[in-house]
């Protein structure tokens, strides 16, 4: 994995310095292919950008993160 600069928060939190927002999956410009959404995610994560940024308003963000975090789990695992 690529090193990215990082910064570390409150409470010890540490964080890249280069955030993925993931409005791109809100739906807003048409239907996501949640698949290919969950292959991005994980390029990004190979390139190491590792911060993702989900809001309420995002649609299925948090569902598609889900659906990333599964899949690493399981090929950790």
């Amino acid at each position: 994995m690529a090193q990215v600069p990082t910064v570390r928060l409150a409470g010890g939190l540490e964080i890249c310095r280069i955030l993925n927002g993931m409005w791109q999956v809100s739906g807003t410009h048409g239907p996501v292919d949640q698949p290919k959404a969950v292959q991005a995610m994980q390029a990004y994560v190979d390139a190491g950008l590792t911060t993702f940024d989900m809001a309420d308003i995002y649609g299925p963000a948090e569902e598609i993160f889900g659906q990333f975090k599964r899949q690493v789990c399981t090929e950790e695992h």
